[in-house]
């Protein structure tokens, strides 16, 4: 409460983990504060609300389907899938085509290749005490400096072929790119415009399918959860395939990947760093320290989740949920740095 919330102002993003995202993903919802980060987020928020987002479950479904199929296939035959691979490519692949539309599809196998090898290459400087590559580009990877780029092409291509189209399809590029500061007029410019897709591309896909990947990995573990899953979609969807408004209704699979995100928060610390020297009951934080805030420890303290190490969907049945204090529970963040694409994550899923 205190740090995210009531004192935001005095906890930035100028922190270690941040300027290496800031390689890749640029001046972005992620790595910037202040001034620019509240320009960015009221251009970029109204495009990531639920009413907006709607208008591409079809285009989820197309993704999806195909992938459900051939699991279908390879159970009768008795084989095993990656799960984390095949989410990290579903979910990629939906963001994109959320992001791009069907402008993509030609360049899906070149995206998705290209940012396994940014991702991969992201973390391996997280985990090293010394970062080359911040000193100077010439110390970067050449397999990252080269998805980057290739990225960029791909990117730059569709932002100006549709900032010349009359009629531009009806995706979340052209939503921001209709967007504009109410107090100037001005919108996203072509390098505003990168690193958000950049970021969206990234952080969009990732995190939702580990989400993804450790819920099917609870659920194969909890065969009551699952049997309840089932007879809910059951009822609700009757063997069709949903429909945003029919996921309103799926009362139970939003509790299950609740618990699950609960349990395996995909972001699973979130780092800050304190401008100015303060007090948090009692403790002196020195300006210039780093304060860390981890999810999956507050998510397993015993105070707000008894027996915490059990799967259980039933912690979010709304009379119980109400009973623990709102900051016990932070999948997506709090405060003015929430995640933005909370609704989309919850939609996909």
């Amino acid at each position: 409460q205190h740090v995210l919330i009531g004192h935001a102002h005095n906890y930035d993003k100028n922190t270690r983990s941040v300027a290496k995202i800031r390689a890749t993903c640029g001046q972005s919802l992620l790595s910037t504060d202040g001034k620019m980060w509240r320009r960015h987020r009221q251009l970029i928020q109204p495009a990531f609300e639920r009413e907006s987002l709607a208008r591409f479950v079809p285009d989820m479904l197309d993704t999806v389907i195909p992938m459900l199929d051939r699991w279908s296939e390879v159970a009768r035959t008795g084989q095993s899938v990656n799960v984390v691979s095949e989410m990290t490519r579903v979910t990629l692949r939906i963001a994109a085509r959320c992001l791009f539309g069907t402008d993509i599809d030609q360049d899906a196998d070149r995206v998705e290749r290209c940012l396994e090898v940014i991702l991969d290459d992201t973390w391996r400087r997280l985990e090293s005490w010394v970062d080359w590559g911040q000193i100077s580009t010439a110390f970067q990877s050449r397999s990252y400096r080269a998805a980057v780029e290739e990225i960029d092409q791909i990117v730059y291509r569709i932002i100006t072929s549709r900032r010349k189209q009359d009629s531009a399809p009806d995706d979340l590029l052209s939503m921001l790119l209709r967007s504009h500061d109410t107090d100037n007029e001005s919108g996203l410019d072509d390098q505003e415009l990168r690193d958000a897709c950049v970021t969206l591309l990234l952080a969009g896909h990732e995190t939702t399918a580990n989400a993804l990947a450790w819920t099917c990995y609870l659920l194969s573990s909890a065969e009551p959860v699952e049997t309840r899953l089932r007879e809910e979609l059951g009822q609700v969807l009757g063997g069709s395939h949903p429909e945003e408004s029919a996921m309103q209704q799926l009362t139970y699979t939003n509790q299950v990947f609740a618990e699950s995100i609960r349990m395996y928060p995909s972001i699973w610390i979130m780092e800050r760093h304190v401008v100015a020297d303060d007090e948090i009951a009692g403790h002196l934080i020195p300006a210039g320290s780093t304060l860390l805030i981890s999810p999956f420890v507050l998510h397993r303290h015993p105070e707000f989740w008894p027996d915490c190490e059990t799967f259980d969907p039933d912690r979010f049945v709304p009379q119980v949920a109400r009973t623990r204090p709102p900051l016990s529970y932070l999948p997506f963040g709090a405060g003015p740095h929430q995640c933005v694409g909370q609704e989309m994550a919850s939609l996909v899923a």
